[in-house]
């Protein structure tokens, strides 16, 4: 059994679970690699994936399990040349049997990025945003947005997960994982209608800093002399093969064997192609405007918990990254990682 580590990314967000073990599969056929099927009129191969991981949620630590006789870093290599550009391996995993991840993992870490903070007015709404937007256009002397603003487009539009500027927004995070915990109950309405607590599933979280904000002062600026720009008149080129050869590059055993350029350097000069800079950083500080939360995967969506962030923070949150899984063993709770190291 090969156990391999994968990360979900762009657009497989949009990408259903069936349809990330299709994907899956099909790098496998196309990398020619050896795996088991099952037995009767529909055999399909015996792949085993993870817990799934909802609609809308990036992936960093995916896993699937393939009964398979090949060399772990055979398959690997193989597999890594022929997978999806958007689900690209990670590491693989040799286990004596089929470690079931998809019924052990006990939690997993997910990372929620907030909305990106304004250099000046700290977080602004999509209306807000239009508001600016309009007043802008007004002095410019240009025409009105249309109605029917859609605050999606607008966060698609002007919110990027990584915040590099703004400001120090560490106290907003603070305070909201400080509600998050200390709330007794967290109510919602699960897909079949009934009313669910949340806050028995949530068994951590703390501010992720995720970006660094730093102001720079220049000195010390000068150009960097490192290239020569040269023109060449070339004489007596013969074609070789259908393609023009030189036979100058002694490093080729073959140069014997094709005609040499003769060439006369004219209009050399220095090729000014650098700027080296000294720079002085100032006013560095950690732009935290992500949350770290360990659940229950498999009992509360992350989606809920999104939802409950925006409630208590009253800032949208940007993208939801599954970034560690974890299992429950005899020996108290580990990552998936060294759970799979350890089941060789």
């Amino acid at each position: 059994m090969l156990t391999v580590k994968y990360k979900k990314i762009g657009a497989a967000v949009y990408i259903s679970h069936i349809d990330i073990y299709r994907a899956i599969y099909r790098g496998i056929r196309r990398a020619n690699l050896n795996v088991a099927y099952s037995r009767g009129f529909n055999p399909h191969a015996e792949l085993y994936l993870s817990p799934p991981l909802p609609l809308f949620v990036y992936g960093a630590c995916e896993y699937f399990t393939a009964d398979t006789d090949e060399d772990a870093d055979v398959f690997f290599a193989r597999y890594a040349a022929a997978a999806h550009a958007l689900l690209p391996p990670v590491n693989v995993f040799y286990t004596v049997k089929n470690p079931n991840l998809a019924g052990k993992i006990f939690s997993a870490d997910y990372v929620f990025e907030m909305r990106k903070p304004d250099a000046e007015h700290g977080f602004l709404n999509a209306r807000e945003k239009r508001s600016n937007k309009q007043d802008l256009s007004a002095k410019r002397g240009e025409q009105d947005p249309a109605d029917g603003f859609d605050s999606r487009n607008a966060s698609a539009k002007y919110d990027k997960p990584y915040a590099s500027a703004g400001p120090d927004t560490r106290n907003i995070m603070a305070e909201t994982v400080e509600r998050l915990l200390s709330a007794e109950h967290i109510p919602y309405v699960n897909r079949n209608g009934k009313e669910k607590d949340a806050r028995p599933y949530i068994y951590s979280a703390a501010p992720a800093n995720n970006a660094i904000n730093a102001g720079f002062a220049f000195a010390n600026i000068h150009t960097a002399d490192n290239a020569i720009k040269t023109d060449l008149s070339f004489t007596n080129i013969s074609a070789v093969n259908g393609t023009v050869k030189s036979g100058i590059d002694s490093a080729n055993p073959r140069a014997a064997a094709f005609n040499k350029t003769e060439f006369v350097p004219a209009i050399t000069n220095t090729a000014d192609r650098a700027i080296n800079a000294g720079l002085n950083a100032a006013n560095i500080y950690t732009v935290s405007n992500a949350i770290k939360i360990n659940i229950d995967s498999v009992n509360l969506r992350a989606d809920v918990v999104a939802d409950e962030l925006k409630k208590l923070s009253g800032v949208p949150v940007l993208a939801v990254t599954k970034t560690a899984q974890y299992v429950k063993t005899a020996d108290g709770i580990i990552d998936a990682d060294e759970y799979l190291r350890s089941s060789n």
